[in-house]
């Protein structure tokens, strides 16, 4: 019984920051100009925790809403830091291949 305790707590926090407001969606970054790119978009959650407690509970359900708000590329802020996600076979082949260098991926790799 002990064991579930934690995992209880973490749905329950994670359902009540379900329901309070959250901040409005914003580009992470405005793209160059004349580049043709569009903003990554998303929201950075509650202050301080971000969108932690949610991806604790459902990682994967949380990403997708994210991903149907926000198309295949998005950001979210969590654990301490901004998190750029991207969901999907095609998206995730292409960081993973970085034919075009266009990713910081080395690290993942080593």
């Amino acid at each position: 019984m002990m064991t579930s305790l934690p995992l209880r707590a973490r749905g329950a926090a994670a359902s009540l920051a379900g329901r309070l407001p959250i901040a409005a969606a914003r580009p992470l970054a405005d793209p160059p100009p004349g580049s043709g790119l569009s903003p990554v978009m998303g929201e950075p959650g509650l202050p301080l925790t971000g969108n932690s407690l949610g991806f604790l509970r459902d990682s994967l359900g949380h990403a997708r809403r994210f991903h149907d708000r926000f198309g295949t590329v998005f950001w979210t802020g969590a654990f301490g830091t901004k998190l750029v996600l991207v969901l999907g076979p095609d998206a995730i082949g292409t960081v993973l291949a970085n034919r075009d260098k266009a990713f910081a991926n080395k690290q993942g790799w080593d």
